[in-house]
């Protein structure tokens, strides 16, 4: 399928997918590529009958894409999100406080996903440590209701 990739706001793209062409109206994990790139995305539904598939800054910039411009796209219906894999310094916090580690794994994937983003992005190991203890503080004090 040809689509346009919407201009970017505020470092996000887009892309419309007609609703018939998914076969459903509820929200759809789609796995697939754009312009031969890999993705795995949710589509949410619209009222002018489209599905939107949210693209970020730094899925355009893996791809090479700029925004505003036509691009191919092959996917399918995937099961559901993808696992996330939580780094092993994380786990052993959140073992230490089952209460924590009980909501962080009920908690939504993209507030699990923000959470882990957050950690990663940590350069130095003492930072990393206190964003580790910050998140199971967090996760205690909002019962997972709050993301990063």
């Amino acid at each position: 399928m040809f689509t346009k990739l919407q201009t970017p706001e505020k470092g996000w793209s887009g892309l419309a997918v007609p609703s018939e062409f998914l076969g459903l109206r509820r929200r759809a994990w789609l796995r697939g590529t754009i312009n031969g790139s890999g993705f795995w995305v949710s589509a949410q539904p619209m009222s002018d009958g489209n599905h939107w598939v949210t693209i970020n800054r730094e899925m355009r910039a893996e791809m090479d894409l700029v925004g505003d411009e036509e691009v191919e796209v092959e996917f399918t219906l995937a099961d559901g999100p993808p696992q996330l894999e939580v780094p092993a310094d994380l786990r052993k916090a959140l073992d230490a406080n089952p209460p924590a580690g009980a909501v962080f794994d009920q908690m939504s994937h993209n507030h699990r996903k923000e959470y882990l983003r957050w950690i990663r992005e940590a350069k130095r190991t003492e930072t990393r440590s206190r964003r580790i203890a910050t998140t199971v503080e967090e996760i205690v004090a909002t019962e997972g209701k709050s993301g990063r």
